[in-house]
């Protein structure tokens, strides 16, 4: 009798858990099971991506605009979560300072360069109206988890790197999305799992710069690199291999709408994955982060 019913609940349940797969357009796939076991909690893994919603003002908001997320996800910054162990292990070997009661480390190109962040620290950032953290968390495919180890260790070994304020390729310098390219690069054959594409910095409506990146780069005295590869975290949260098995909270969406491009959606989040989201082709050279 008790048979019967654990097979009943579980039928029940695996109805339950179809009916949540979402109704919009394209390929989605439902939030894998991540729970602890004993609280209900989510639990990271080592490896995880954690994309935020920063609100860091007009750059950001210039990077939104032409860059669009995974289920429309305004996205302008990406980190790698590294486990307390391990970022104690590296922090004793090569001298790098963490703080020993933080659970989980996010390793993130900021600013000061490329540093370990504790995790509780990295989703104080950025709030949504609720209160909650602007993050949503991807996982690579079963796949690809083997990737996970290398890709830590080449992560680790950039701390201290300096910030890539001209957001170019193959230079000593590293922007947040560069530094996840590069990690996660090597594979068989070469081909890197987040791949680069032309950057854009003009603004859709108008064809013409965004103001935020020509004062930008008239700090720097460099020329604006419209064209140039590059990559950013909207991108990479669209990648096929990567599953989105988390939200904190609420990032800013837009909606797709065709030829129409993008419209600003207001709503909880889908929590899914859309490996089908098509978007067009000026719409993918994207200003990177």
């Amino acid at each position: 009798m008790l048979r019967r019913q654990f097979l009943l609940l579980n039928i029940v349940l695996v109805i339950a858990s179809a009916m949540t797969i979402g109704c919009s357009a394209g390929r989605r796939v439902g939030v894998e099971n991540n729970a602890h076991p004993s609280t209900g909690a989510f639990k990271h893994r080592t490896g995880d991506l954690l994309f935020q919603d920063l609100d860091c003002g007009p750059t950001c908001d210039a990077i939104e605009a032409v860059t669009h997320g995974v289920d429309g996800y305004h996205l302008s910054h990406i980190g790698l979560i590294v486990d307390r162990l391990t970022a104690a292990e590296y922090s004793a070997t090569h001298n790098v300072l963490t703080r020993s009661d933080a659970d989980w480390f996010v390793l993130e190109a900021l600013s000061v360069g490329v540093i370990l962040t504790p995790l509780p620290d990295f989703l104080a950032r950025s709030q949504d109206t609720s209160g909650n953290p602007k993050v949503i968390v991807g996982r690579l495919v079963p796949a690809h988890q083997p990737l996970v180890p290398g890709a830590v260790e080449r992560g680790l070994s950039y701390l201290g790197t300096r910030y890539d304020d001209y957001f170019e390729m193959g230079d000593d310098a590293l922007y947040c999305s560069e530094m996840i390219h590069y990690i996660f690069a090597p594979m068989p054959g070469g081909r890197p799992i987040f791949e680069l594409a032309p950057m854009t910095f003009r603004s859709p409506e108008t064809g013409e710069f965004f103001p935020a990146w020509v004062q930008y780069y008239q700090r720097l005295g460099r020329p604006i690199p419209e064209g140039e590869p590059g990559i950013n975290p909207a991108a990479i949260s669209r990648a096929p291999v990567l599953r989105v098995v988390h939200a904190y909270g609420q990032p800013d969406r837009s909606e797709y709408l065709g030829d129409g491009g993008f419209e600003p959606l207001v709503g909880p989040p889908h929590l899914f994955i859309d490996n089908g989201f098509t978007v067009r082709r000026e719409d993918h050279r994207l200003a990177s982060h």
